[in-house]
């Protein structure tokens, strides 16, 4: 594909600085920029800004200006370049990137696929994809617009909401991990009568596991983005719009609230409360509540200035020792 930058601008609706006639042809690393590519700076980092120096006819999606240094700079490309100054560099790459290339990302072709199976008490909505091994079950909700990649499993009386998008192999409202003692020792499954509920708008990657619990429901909240490996555990309530990055696992009955963020290979322990807006850090094991706003890590995790000063306190200890 071939794009000529001024074309890009007009449809996007943002001002071009330099080059308006490059040809361009493909997005591109910034490491790797090169003449018809496509790319972008998120900060000006003395090592970033001296890959652009080289760049020569290509489309740079790069941030305002703060200073006179970084206002040459800018200057500086646009002499040989196509450039774009943005608020948001990242967010008008990824424009660029969903406007004209689609064809490069992980697609699957529309409709259901003859390989799935659907539970006919199952209620699907309109222009809902669904691929090939999905498993939709009795009693179901799939709401418009909705896409299954391959693999999906939607158990019964499970909800998903409008314009979502479910990642390959993940299963949706399986039964939930709890088990009651025997006189004799052994385990009796607790049955989950329970719910999962998938409000629009919500993208789950591949590989996780929404689980069910015994009554109530386990809901993922409009907006809410999940990565690839998750768990979301029974009775969990998570966003809206909160993010739970890579492997992290939300445990039994926690709330993780308005646009928080969980960071990979987190956990947090059962019925925690996570305020909107905080952040977990990476691996942080949460086994109380974090306020809303707040920045902890750690095992256990705990506010990111406390954590800080203890390490300190540490290398001072170390230092004297030494």
């Amino acid at each position: 594909m071939s794009l000529l930058a001024a074309d890009i601008a007009r449809e996007l609706g943002v001002l071009l600085r330099g080059q308006t006639d490059v040809v361009l042809d493909e997005p591109v690393a910034l490491e790797e920029v090169r003449a018809a590519g496509i790319t972008w700076l998120k900060r000006f980092t003395p090592d970033r800004c001296a890959v652009l120096d080289t760049a020569r006819a290509a489309l740079i999606v790069a941030p305002e200006a703060e200073t006179e240094a970084e206002e040459q700079l800018l200057a500086s490309w646009s002499a040989h370049n196509a450039l774009i100054v943005h608020t948001n560099p990242r967010l008008l790459f990824a424009k660029i990137l969903t406007r004209y290339f689609e064809d490069r990302q992980a697609v699957v072709p529309a409709g259901v696929d003859t390989l799935a199976r659907i539970e006919p008490t199952a209620r699907i909505g309109e222009d809902v994809t669904i691929s090939a091994f999905c498993f939709v079950g009795a009693q179901a909700e799939i709401g418009d617009h909705t896409v299954l990649h391959p693999g999906v499993v939607v158990h019964s009386r499970t909800s998903v909401g409008r314009n979502c998008i479910i990642g390959a192999n993940t299963v949706l409202g399986s039964r939930g991990f709890g088990f009651a003692t025997e006189v004799d020792g052994s385990w009796f499954h607790v049955p989950q009568t329970g719910r999962v509920i998938i409000e629009d708008d919500v993208e789950i990657q591949a590989g996780c596991a929404v689980s069910r619990p015994v009554v109530g429901e386990t809901r993922i909240r409009k907006g809410t983005k999940i990565d690839n490996l998750c768990h979301i555990s029974h009775g969990a309530q998570v966003g809206p719009r909160a993010v739970v990055t890579a492997c992290a696992e939300v445990g039994a009955g926690v709330v993780i609230g308005e646009g928080a963020w969980c960071g990979p290979q987190s956990c947090s322990l059962e019925r925690v409360h996570v305020g909107s807006g905080a952040f977990i850090g990476i691996g942080s094991v949460v086994v109380r509540d974090v306020p809303s706003g707040a920045v902890v890590a750690g095992s256990p995790a705990q506010p990111i200035e406390t954590l800080k000063k203890a390490r300190s306190a540490v290398k001072k200890l170390v230092d004297q020792d030494t």
